[in-house]
């Protein structure tokens, strides 16, 4: 029999000479525009489930879904992680079912940097190396337009990308999970009368630990 699994956790001449100023105008302009936008910070993120970099659809177990949001800090390279002073501060990330936008544009700067991220987004945050998390009691809920549900919202992840400096490249983040999974199949014994499993069973699960501190410069709980 199979068993059952369930699983926890962005004038001619006048007239030419008029025209040459405008063109002129025009290509400045997109030029201006090419040069900002390079001056931007993009990202490639991938869930832990992700072996490739592809866009994903949906958040659950395996992937990130629309309107999941990760929160974000870059600190100069080798500088200690803070809850403030940092070059970005806990910016939220917003998944629109290709990529990953920032709240407000995250421009480079001279220099080089290391960026931290981690999911679900949670402001305010109070520590950056005893970060407070906790895993629902109940991971069966439903998420809504304003939170995740509760198994997204107890599978914290994490990723972090080193020595990053500007450039065409998308700095690239891929997550891990940090929590630890709870797989509990149920499997009928020689002693059970029946068929099938009950689809209704309870299982208690007792000396578990739902509270942790989290080290967001590490990715350790």
């Amino acid at each position: 029999m199979k068993p059952t699994i369930h699983t926890i956790y962005t004038a001619c001449i006048c007239l030419l000479s008029s025209m040459a100023m405008v063109s002129c105008g025009q290509e400045e302009t997109a030029g201006s525009k090419e040069t900002e936008q390079n001056d931007m910070m993009q990202f490639r993120i991938a869930h832990p489930s992700q072996q490739q970099t592809a866009p994903a659809s949906r958040a659950t177990e395996t992937d990130f879904e629309t309107n999941d949001r990760i929160g974000l800090f870059v600190c100069g390279e080798n500088e200690p992680l803070q809850v403030g002073g940092n070059y970005v501060n806990n910016a939220s990330l917003t998944y629109n079912g290709t990529a990953w936008t920032p709240a407000r544009p995250i421009y480079w700067n001279d220099g080089s940097y290391d960026v931290y991220a981690y999911y679900p987004f949670s402001s305010p945050i109070l520590s950056t190396d005893e970060m407070e998390f906790r895993v629902a009691a109940d991971q069966s809920t439903a998420g809504t337009a304003d939170a995740v549900g509760g198994y997204e919202a107890s599978d914290f992840l994490w990723a972090s990308a080193k020595k990053q400096t500007a450039g065409n490249d998308a700095v690239a983040l891929k997550f891990k999970h940090c929590m630890s999974k709870l797989t509990v199949r149920l499997i009928k014994g020689e002693d059970y009368e029946g068929d099938e499993l009950p689809q209704d069973a309870e299982v208690f699960i007792h000396n578990t630990v739902p509270n942790a501190t989290i080290d967001l410069a590490a990715g350790i709980a």
